[in-house]
């Protein structure tokens, strides 16, 4: 748990997109635009395998587990996955953007544009994993019965300085009504905030119970040891970077 909650980033991947604009032509060839697009797309953790593997470790061979030694399996009540941390994710842009039409007034228009805005990052995957000790001797701060702790890595959110380039043209069917087409390129520079969370449910590792059972050989267990005998104290997980987003969109408008 120590290492996967100092290591690993987040990386996106693909989704759906849907949106609308408001147009201002400041001339014949050149127009500022308000843009507000809504994205779900799926943001991921770093591959919990070694989590997984560390809680059959568990329950295979019982590390820690000073008591009975019984044995455990996934899913069952000693070591459960709560949330298995899928690709999952939101994102909402909020663009400024100045294009410029190739042909002005003619009834097929191509043109380019590039802006800035916002882009916020959220709904991002979790991932939580329930141990339970359910040794009569493992747990000294809940009277002898089961001790519960959780794992916990959040994804976290972002709310990030973007701007963007785009492409493409537009088709007039009447002097008002047209079809439109897009290929854009945004550039959102994250700062993601996430967290590790270790939490010790009958604070049954605290020294002060003086349990042995949370640490491998039987010393005695420092604060925030972890029911894998492993240093896992929460901490708050930073992300910095540029991720780009590439879309390509088609709809109607309307020229008033």
């Amino acid at each position: 748990m120590a290492d996967y909650s100092r290591g690993g980033n987040l990386t996106p991947g693909n989704g759906a997109l849907v949106g609308f604009g408001l147009g201002y032509d400041l001339t014949e060839h050149l127009q500022l635009e308000l843009e507000y697009n809504y994205l779900s797309t799926d943001v991921s953790l770093p591959s919990t395998q070694q989590l997984r593997q560390a809680g059959l470790l568990y329950c295979t061979a019982n590390q820690g587990d000073g008591g009975s030694g019984e044995p455990c399996q996934p899913d069952e009540k000693q070591f459960s996955i709560a949330k298995e941390g899928q690709p999952s994710g939101n994102q909402h842009q909020l663009l400024f953007n100045l294009n410029y039409s190739f042909l002005g007034n003619k009834r097929f228009v191509p043109y380019v544009g590039a802006g800035l805005g916002m882009e916020i990052w959220e709904n991002n995957p979790k991932f939580e994993m329930h141990i339970q000790r359910d040794d009569s001797q493992s747990c000294v701060a809940n009277g002898g019965n089961a001790c519960r702790f959780i794992y916990r890595r959040e994804g976290g959110r972002s709310n990030s300085f973007a701007t963007d380039f785009a492409f493409g043209f537009k088709y007039f069917f009447t002097p008002h009504f047209g079809f439109r087409a897009e290929a854009k390129d945004v550039m959102s520079w994250v700062r993601m905030d996430g967290k590790a969370l270790f939490i010790d449910v009958d604070n049954d590792c605290d020294p002060a119970n003086s349990n042995t059972a949370c640490n491998v050989g039987g010393s005695p267990a420092p604060p925030a040891v972890g029911v894998f005998g492993l240093q896992a104290p929460s901490t708050k997980l930073h992300q910095d970077g540029v991720w780009n987003q590439f879309s390509g969109t088609a709809g109607v408008f309307w020229r008033f």
